[in-house]
C-alpha cells in the first residue's frame, strides 16, 4: 500500500494558531481515544516543513522541531483519511511519523499527544424506551455541568449530542437496517465509534413473539452479530472499541432457583412463550463471552429486570407490563371510571420492575466504569401484577374494581427474580426512583402525548 496521500487544506479550519488547536480536537481526536493513534503520512509534509517557520506553535512539546500550522493542518486531514485504509501499514507509517517529528518510535506511540481522550459513542435503537432516556440522561447530566457545552442537531438523522468528553450520536432504524452487515459497516465507517451501546432489539408481547418465533430470532440474532462483528472488525484500526449490550430477564431458565446470578443464566430452557427472544438473547451473551475469550475485546453487557417509562409501547396487547397496565386502566378510566376492569392472568406473578430512567443511567455507568464478562444483573422492586396494577390504579385515580380472569396460562414465569448483589455492590450509592414516582411521571407523559 502507498502510504503516500495527497491532502488539501480543508477551508473549515483557520490558518491561525488558536484555530489549528481547536481544529486538532474537533478533526481528529474526538476521533481516537486510544493510545495506539493510526495515521498516514503525506510526502506533502517535508515540502511544509520549511513553511512559515515563524508561525510555530508547540502543540506537540515532545517534538524537538514543532510543526507549523500548515503541516499541522495538513496531518489532520491525512490522519482522518488514512485511518480507515492504513491496515498492516500501520506500524510503518507510525515509525514513519515518529521520524519526521523527530522523537523515538516508543515514546510517540506510547505517549500519543497531550490532549484529553474524547470518545465518540454510537447509541442503537435511540428511538425506543430506554435509548430515549439515556438520549435524557446526557442532556441532563451534561446540562449541570457549567464546562459543557451541547450542540443538539434537530430534525436530521442521526440526533448528535456533543460534550466535553464525548459526541454521542443516537442512531434510528433511518440510519441503517442493522439486519444488514453493509449497513452496520457504513454506521461504523461514518462514524468511528470508540464506544457503542446496543439497545436495539426486535420485542413484542409474550403472545406476538410466541406466534412468529422465527421473525424474533432472526432479527435480533441477526443484529447483535453484525453490531459485535463489526466492532471488533473495526477496532484493528481504530483502538479498542468498547460495546454495551443490553440483555433480558425473558433468558432465565424456566424452572430456575431464585434468586438466579449470572452463573445459572443457561441452567435450563426458557419460558416456551418468549423462547425465541430469549434465545436470542442468551446466544449475544454467549457470543460476548466468546470475543472476550479470543479476541480480549472489551465487551460487556446489562441485563435488566422489567422496564418501564415514557417513549414506550402503550398498545396494551403488546406494551412492556407497567406501560401496558397504564393505557389499559386510563383507557377504561375515560370510558367507564366506576366500572370493572377485567385483567388478563392470575394477577399472583412476582416481577422486578424497574423505571427506564433509572436503567439509562445504570448503562451509562456501566460504559464508563464496568469491564467484567459477566452480565451485570441490575433489577428494581419485586413486586406482584395484582399489586402493580393496583398501584397503577392508584395513581390513575381509577375507582373501579380490578377483576383478574384467572387462567394460568396467561401469567408466564411465576418469578424472574434477578441477584442484584453484584451491582449494588459495585455502585452501592445508585437509588432506585420509587414506584409511585416513577409510575406517576410514566402516567403524566402518556397522558400528554397518547
Amino acid at each position: 500500500m502507498d502510504d503516500t496521500i495527497t491532502v488539501g487544506i480543508p477551508s473549515s479550519l483557520s490558518r491561525s494558531s488558536d484555530s489549528v488547536c481547536v481544529g486538532l480536537e474537533q478533526h481528529f481526536f474526538h476521533h481516537n481515544s486510544s493510545l495506539s493513534w493510526r495515521a498516514s503520512i503525506s510526502a506533502e509534509w517535508n515540502a511544509r516543513r520549511a513553511v512559515e517557520k515563524e508561525k510555530q506553535i508547540a502543540l506537540f512539546p515532545l517534538a524537538m522541531n514543532p510543526f507549523g500550522d500548515d503541516e499541522i493542518i495538513a496531518m489532520v486531514e491525512v490522519l482522518l483519511t488514512g485511518r480507515l485504509t492504513l491496515g498492516a501499514e500501520v506500524e510503518k507509517a507510525e515509525r514513519k511519523f515518529a521520524e519526521i517529528v523527530g522523537v523515538p518510535y516508543a515514546t510517540m506511540v506510547n505517549s500519543a499527544f497531550p490532549f484529553f481522550p474524547y470518545h465518540v459513542i454510537i447509541v442503537t435503537g435511540s428511538n425506543g424506551m430506554l435509548g430515549r432516556y439515556i438520549r435524557d440522561t446526557v442532556l441532563e447530566s451534561s446540562s449541570k455541568d457549567s464546562r459543557t457545552t451541547i450542540t443538539t442537531v434537530a430534525n436530521i438523522n442521526p440526533l448528535k449530542r456533543k460534550t466535553k468528553e464525548a459526541e454521542w450520536i443516537f442512531l434510528t432504524r433511518h440510519d441503517g437496517d442493522l439486519r444488514k452487515v453493509e449497513d452496520v459497516k457504513n454506521i461504523f465507517k461514518r462514524y468511528q465509534p470508540t464506544r457503542v451501546i446496543h439497545c436495539a432489539a426486535h420485542l413484542a408481547s409474550m403472545q406476538v413473539m410466541s406466534s412468529k418465533p422465527v421473525d424474533f430470532w432472526l432479527n435480533n440474532v441477526t443484529m447483535n452479530n453484525n453490531i459485535l462483528e463489526a466492532a471488533f472488525e473495526f477496532q484493528s484500526w481504530t483502538g479498542p472499541i468498547k460495546v454495551v449490550s443490553i440483555l433480558s430477564t425473558v433468558m432465565f431458565p424456566k424452572n430456575a432457583q431464585y434468586p438466579i446470578d449470572a452463573s445459572t443464566i443457561y441452567e435450563g430452557s426458557p419460558h416456551f412463550a418468549s423462547e425465541s427472544y430469549a434465545y436470542a438473547k442468551r446466544s449475544l451473551a454467549q457470543l460476548i463471552q466468546w470475543y472476550r475469550k479470543q479476541h480480549g475485546c472489551d465487551f460487556v453487557s446489562v441485563l435488566p429486570g422489567n422496564f418501564f417509562g415514557a417513549y414506550g409501547d402503550f398498545n396494551p396487547n403488546t406494551a412492556p407490563l407497567v406501560n401496558a397496565l397504564i393505557a389499559k386502566i386510563e383507557n377504561q378510566k375515560e370510558c367507564d371510571p366506576t366500572a370493572p376492569l377485567t385483567m388478563i392472568g392470575t394477577g399472583t406473578p412476582l416481577r422486578q420492575v424497574m423505571y427506564a430512567h433509572d436503567l439509562a443511567k445504570i448503562v451509562i455507568w456501566v460504559l464508563r466504569n464496568y469491564s467484567e464478562g459477566e452480565p451485570l444483573i441490575v433489577a428494581g422492586e419485586e413486586i406482584s401484577i395484582s399489586q402493580l396494577a393496583h398501584l397503577v390504579r392508584d395513581q390513575v385515580g381509577f375507582t373501579g374494581c380490578l377483576q383478574f380472569e384467572g387462567d394460568v396460562k396467561n401469567d408466564g414465569p411465576m418469578r424472574r427474580t434477578a441477584d442484584t448483589s453484584h451491582f449494588e455492590k459495585l455502585h452501592p450509592s445508585f437509588t432506585m426512583t420509587l414506584l409511585p414516582t416513577a409510575i406517576k411521571e410514566t402516567l403524566e407523559w402518556y397522558k400528554k402525548n397518547k
